[in-house]
């Protein structure tokens, strides 16, 4: 099934913090071993600029960048490189004819779920020797992630959004390693990264989570349920970790790379 969290994005809201979102892109990309002439998929590509830095970056003679959302694909036409293209597609349902060099993904898997199952799919993609580097952000038992998960199980929020639940997130890390492991990965990276970025105010915290986190509330949501939404939220974000102005906001990532 399309996963329709992902074909929701709101690229604009997502680029207000378009620097430390790049952060995590940029350490993955240090974990790859280039090789000359690399085929590379990019899972999860959203605008397609990191995409076509990483194209650059490694030499690759051929980059594919796949993503679902209209909102982030819609940019991508106008980052022409030769050996650089963009596909509209499900990561869920890709079946490439292909094989690549590098398997990469910067904050996207997390938001599907059975990743024993998407891991094995993924690697068999792979050519001998192939690489895999994925990044995903795990921050779900944070403050700013927890508050929004209790606050939706409450009325009025909890009847509107219908069944909607937090997407799955992440294994455990040492989960991550026994299954790259177990999957035929040679050489293995599995690491935990704490980001801090300086935010003008705790404040900030929402119109960073806007831009990921709380967009399929947006879409779920009336205008006056999300609006209510957003203000609980800010009353008990307040209350979790105090008003501060700067803020230093702390987030979780996780780092994953290994090579066949």
């Amino acid at each position: 099934m399309p996963n329709r969290i992902l074909d929701e994005w709101d690229n604009l809201q997502y680029a207000k913090f378009k620097k430390e979102r790049a952060e995590p892109f940029y350490d993955l990309t240090a974990l790859v071993e280039r090789t000359q002439k690399m085929q590379i998929v990019d899972l999860g590509c959203g605008t397609g600029e990191l995409t076509a830095w990483l194209h650059k970056t490694l030499a690759a003679s051929e980059t594919l960048g796949i993503d679902i959302s209209d909102a982030m694909f819609n940019y991508a036409g106008n980052l022409n490189q030769i050996g650089l293209n963009f596909e509209q597609t499900d990561i869920a349902s890709l079946n490439p004819t292909k094989k690549f060099d590098l398997v990469f993904s910067n904050a996207a898997l997390h938001w599907i779920d059975d990743h024993t199952s998407l891991f094995g799919k993924i690697t068999t993609w792979l050519k001998p020797d192939g690489q895999l580097a994925i990044q995903m952000p795990i921050n779900w038992k944070q403050p700013c992630h927890s508050i929004a998960r209790e606050l939706a199980k409450n009325t009025p929020f909890v009847e509107s959004l219908n069944g909607y639940q937090e997407p799955p997130g992440t294994l455990q890390s040492n989960d991550y390693l026994d299954l790259l492991r177990g999957l035929g990965f040679k050489k293995t990276s599995v690491r935990e990264k704490v980001y801090v970025h300086k935010l003008e105010s705790s404040e900030d915290i929402i119109e960073w989570l806007k831009g990921s986190l709380f967009t399929p509330f947006r879409k779920r949501l009336k205008p006056r349920l999300y609006r209510q939404f957003i203000d609980e939220y800010r009353m008990r974000l307040q209350d979790e970790i105090g008003n501060y102005a700067p803020y230093s906001f702390s987030f979780h990532r996780l780092l994953l790379w290994g090579k066949l």
